[in-house]
């Protein structure tokens, strides 16, 4: 046992036994995650902040929790956008190799499995004299056949994953524009609301504004009719009023 350790622990190995253990931590949170445990509500104080929310409620602050939920829906776009701007970086490089549409840290666990038994074999064959060039020498001609190994092996493995991770296109900013929303703030104004559109499923939350006096609240209809990309957040106007607008012009 100690000899293995000593040998997963030397270079070049222990590069790849470093990668495949925080691999191996990342997964083991992912587990623990989608098994609910709730090992950690009491040292985060989840239950006071459950209360504290009960008490919110009791002083009837729901205006206090709609701007909440607006500050956290904008961190979440602007985590999105920083989320596509990485994809569009890598996308090139993993449509090169063909395994775009996997995800990262997915091919990056195989090849950190891939990297690391590559080298751990490599290792113990040049452990033979015959094939010793010197230690320096020998150990970088291991690292780099297990980086170019693992990587072929990562791609073959991957590959047949992809139609396992394909998901429907989503839907765009003008798809979007002429939808009916419905209003789940207290108001819309400027530079504050939210709606949510009917999609047949679990409805789809967005940012709206509406620059000109409205009366629009919680359960009020509105029409889409354009979008912000510096607000990030689609352009409203009741819908009682678009309509009307619409029986005018078929008067005329």
């Amino acid at each position: 046992m100690s000899e293995f350790l000593s040998e997963i622990l030397a270079f070049p190995t222990v590069i790849f036994s470093g990668l495949l253990g925080l691999c191996l931590l990342y997964w083991l949170t992912v587990i623990l995650g989608a098994l609910d445990l709730d090992l950690f509500d009491s040292l985060m104080g989840l239950d006071g902040a459950e209360g504290a929310l009960e008490s919110l409620e009791a002083l009837d602050a729901v205006d206090a929790v709609d701007a909440v939920d607006a500050a956290s829906a904008a961190d979440v776009a602007s985590a999105g956008d920083a989320a596509d701007a990485a994809d569009a970086a890598s996308g090139g490089f993993l449509d090169a190799l063909g395994i775009s549409g996997v995800p990262i840290l997915i091919s990056f666990s195989f090849l950190a499995l891939f990297g690391w038994m590559i080298s751990y074999l490599g290792m113990q064959l040049v452990d033979d004299p015959a094939w010793v060039l010197g230690g320096t020498l020998t150990a970088g001609l291991v690292l780099v056949s297990s980086a170019g190994l693992g990587t072929l092996a990562t791609i073959l493995t991957v590959r047949p994953m992809r139609r396992f991770f394909t998901t429907p296109d989503a839907r765009t900013h003008s798809s979007l524009v002429g939808s009916v929303c419905t209003i789940t703030t207290s108001s819309v104004d400027a530079e504050f609301g939210q709606g949510e559109i009917d999609d047949s499923a679990a409805g789809l939350l967005v940012q709206v504004r509406c620059a000109e006096d409205n009366e629009m609240k919680r359960g009020d209809k509105a029409l889409i009719f354009d979008y912000d990309p510096r607000k990030q957040a689609f352009k409203v106007v009741p819908l009682e009023d678009s309509l009307a607008g619409e029986a005018r012009l078929g008067q005329r």
